[in-house]
């Protein structure tokens, strides 16, 4: 099983349009502060965050502070 996983930084992050992938997403924040949108649900995000994506699912994150890390893992199932 392939799979991808990054720690991305992000200085003022916001993504406009939500999306989805075709395989499972786990993301866990090291940073504080944000929001995550999973379909219609607001979440904070906060340091130590995890949140699990099952594929297909419309998603979408906005940092409220000046910097957002955070680990992706993309598993396909």
């Amino acid at each position: 099983m392939d799979y991808e996983i990054r720690l991305n930084r992000s200085d003022q992050w916001t993504m406009m349009q939500a999306h989805q992938h075709d395989c499972l997403e786990i993301l866990l924040s090291m940073s504080h502060g944000g929001n995550f949108f999973l379909v219609d649900n607001l979440h904070a995000i906060h340091k130590g965050t995890l949140v699990l994506i099952e594929e297909h699912v419309l998603h979408r994150s906005v940092s409220t502070s000046n910097l957002y890390e955070r680990f992706v893992l993309h598993i396909p199932y």
